[in-house]
C-alpha cells in the first residue's frame, strides 16, 4: 500500500498551472482603460469589444487578472528605466575633509535654521549621502531637523477667515441670493490629436494627473500633460453662465472686458460679485470694469474654496462631462460644445440644486466660526 503523503505530492506536482488570460495587448489596453473610467470587471468582461484570442467570451477574474498584469509590467519597466534594482558596485565609502566641514560651516552660519542638507551637498558638490552630511552638521554642534508634514492651512491664514466670517455672519440668506460667485475652471486636452486610442479611454487630464508634470510649455496655455481650456463662469440664483478664456489664460484685460460684456446679462439684477484675491481680478482695469457696469466686488478669504460656492458647481460640470464623454477622441471644437450643453443641462435640470447651493453661504459662514477658521465640510 502507497504512502498519504507522496500520493498528495504527486496530485500537486499533476495539477496544471494557472496560465494568464490570452488576449491580445488591444483588448488589455481597452480592458485598462474601461477599468479606469470606473467600470467594474463584471461590466467589462460582458463587452461585446472584450475577447479571447479565440474568440470566446472571457470571465470577469480574467480580466481582472489581465489589468493586473499589465499594472505589474508597467511597474517593472519604469523600475528598469530609472536605474532601480541594479547592483550598485561596494567601493570605498566617500567622507567629507576638513577643508569642507569648515566651509560647511560658513554656509550654515550665514543663515542657521534655513540652509539644509541638499543644498549642502549641492554647494559643495560632495560627493557623499545625505546622511554622511548630516552627521557632519551634528558634529559641528547644529541640530539636524526634518521637515513635518505640511499644515493645511497656517495660522494667519485661520485668522483671515475667521475674521472674514465674523464680519459677514449677520447677514441674511436673502443677502447672500443677491450675489455672483465667480472662479475660473481648467481642463487639459493631449497632445497629439492623431494618436491612434483605443474606444473608452479617458481623453481629457486635469492638472496634476498623469505621468507628465504641470510644466508650463512655450506657448500660451500649452502644457507638457496637455493644451490648457479654461472658463470663466458666475454663479446666480438664475443658474451658472461661463465664458472660455482666449488660450485658457485669465489676465486682467480678459477679465476686465469680460465684465463689460457678460457680467451685465449675467447677473443683471445682483448687487455684488463674490471671488478671489487673484490679481487679474484686483487690476486697475478689472476695477474701472466693476464700476462702469455697477456691480461692485467683494475678495473672499484666501485658501478658502470652501467659501465659494461655484466650486462644487464646477463638480457637478465635471461629473456631467464624464457621463457623456465619447469612447474615442474628441476635438478641442466638439468639447467645448459638449461643455456648454452640460452647462444648459445644469441650469434646467439641475437649477434647484444651483439655488441650494448659493442659499447655503450662512451655513458656510457659521461653519467657519464653529472650526475656529479651519477647513469646513464645503
Amino acid at each position: 500500500m502507497r504512502p498519504l503523503v507522496p500520493e498528495r505530492e504527486e496530485r500537486f506536482a499533476m495539477a496544471p498551472a494557472p496560465r494568464a488570460p490570452r488576449m491580445s495587448q488591444w483588448v488589455v489596453a481597452l480592458c485598462v482603460s474601461m477599468r479606469a473610467s470606473g467600470k467594474s470587471f463584471r461590466k467589462i468582461a460582458e463587452h461585446h469589444l472584450i475577447k479571447k484570442r479565440d474568440g470566446t467570451d472571457p470571465t470577469h477574474q480574467a480580466v481582472e487578472q489581465a489589468v493586473q498584469a499589465h499594472k505589474t509590467a508597467r511597474l517593472s519597466a519604469k523600475w528598469r528605466l530609472n536605474g532601480a534594482g541594479k547592483r550598485q558596485g561596494s567601493g570605498p565609502k566617500k567622507k567629507i575633509t576638513k577643508a569642507q566641514v569648515k566651509e560647511m560651516e560658513k554656509l550654515i552660519k550665514k543663515s542657521p535654521g534655513v540652509v539644509r542638507a541638499p543644498y549642502l551637498k549641492k554647494k559643495l558638490k560632495l560627493k557623499c549621502c545625505l546622511k554622511t552630511v548630516q552627521r557632519a552638521v551634528a558634529s559641528l554642534g547644529y541640530k539636524v531637523y526634518r521637515r513635518g508634514s505640511k499644515k493645511v492651512l497656517s495660522k494667519r491664514t485661520k485668522k483671515l477667515r475667521l475674521k472674514w466670517a465674523e464680519e459677514h455672519e449677520a447677514r441674511t440668506r436673502l443677502w447672500w441670493r443677491n450675489r455672483g460667485y465667480a472662479d475660473g475652471h481648467y481642463w487639459y486636452m493631449p497632445w497629439k490629436a492623431s494618436a491612434p486610442r483605443p474606444k473608452g479611454t479617458s481623453v481629457l487630464r486635469k492638472k496634476g494627473q498623469g505621468a507628465a508634470p504641470k510644466h508650463q510649455g512655450g506657448k500660451g496655455g500649452e502644457y507638457k500633460q496637455g493644451k490648457r481650456i479654461g472658463v470663466w463662469g458666475v454663479l446666480t440664483t438664475k443658474g451658472l453662465g461661463i465664458f472660455f478664456l482666449p488660450k485658457g489664460r485669465l489676465t486682467s484685460a480678459v477679465h476686465a472686458a469680460t465684465v463689460q460684456k457678460r457680467y451685465a446679462a449675467w447677473a443683471g439684477w445682483a448687487q455684488g460679485i463674490v471671488h478671489d484675491g487673484e490679481r487679474a481680478l484686483w487690476a486697475p482695469a478689472a476695477k474701472r470694469a466693476y464700476e462702469d457696469v455697477g456691480l461692485p466686488p467683494m475678495k473672499s478669504p484666501p485658501q478658502s474654496p470652501d467659501m465659494n460656492p461655484i466650486e462644487n458647481a464646477w463638480a457637478l460640470l465635471d461629473r456631467r462631462l464624464e457621463t457623456t464623454a465619447p469612447g474615442g477622441f474628441e476635438t478641442e471644437k466638439v468639447f467645448r460644445v459638449r461643455v456648454r450643453a452640460a452647462v444648459r443641462w445644469l441650469n434646467t435640470s439641475k437649477l434647484e440644486d444651483l439655488k441650494r447651493l448659493v442659499g447655503s453661504m450662512p451655513s458656510r459662514v457659521q461653519a467657519v466660526l464653529a472650526s475656529n477658521g479651519a477647513m469646513t465640510k464645503y
